[in-house]
């Protein structure tokens, strides 16, 4: 948990950090190829506190195509603004945000918890169709075996043309209209 105490918070800190996915809140839902590492700039700003930084580590993913699992590495930075209080509740069935609204967190308290940001800015870095590598040509569709490490073992058929009964159609025709029937 990246917690911090910002009630005698003057100007500004940074803080480099090393934690493991359980620390930041995360159970099964990825699988770490490595520790959460990163740094945080923490400075006070008008009318709150702001928390800039990256983040790097490496998680576990199976490719869309292939069903390999495979490791793939993140890295990812984020800007928050942390303001004092609770969130404000519009009852509008529809609301513009802006970009500022949109990296706004709130807090009460002394403490802010920079984790559960780093823990979303995470989440939302893992690619929705994860791919090994972009050539990946994927299983073959009559045997499962996978296309790239040569497993599959069919035999290639021809690709006739989907024009090519049209193709046969118009050369009968014209063997009838020439008098070749």
């Amino acid at each position: 948990m990246l917690r911090f105490d910002v009630s005698d918070l003057e100007d500004e800190i940074e803080v480099e950090f090393d934690e493991g996915p359980e620390d930041l809140g995360f159970q099964d839902e990825l699988r770490f190829a490595d520790r959460i590492k990163g740094r945080v700039r923490i400075s006070r700003i008008s009318g709150g506190i702001e928390a800039v930084g990256e983040v790097t580590t490496a998680v576990y993913l199976e490719c869309a195509r292939c069903l390999e699992t495979f490791r793939y590495p993140l890295r990812t930075s984020f800007d928050v603004i942390f303001r004092r209080g609770s969130e404000p509740i519009q009852w509008q069935e529809e609301i513009a945000l802006n970009d500022e609204d949109m990296k706004t967190s709130f807090f009460q308290g002394d403490f802010i918890d920079v984790g559960e940001e780093i823990r979303q800015d995470i989440i939302v870095s893992i690619p929705i169709k994860p791919l090994c590598k972009e050539s990946c040509r994927g299983l073959c569709p009559r045997c499962g075996g996978r296309i790239d490490k040569g497993e599959c073992k069919c035999p290639k058929e021809e690709k006739g043309s989907p024009f090519a009964v049209l193709k046969e159609i118009f050369s009968e025709k014209e063997g009838i209209e020439h008098g070749k029937s």
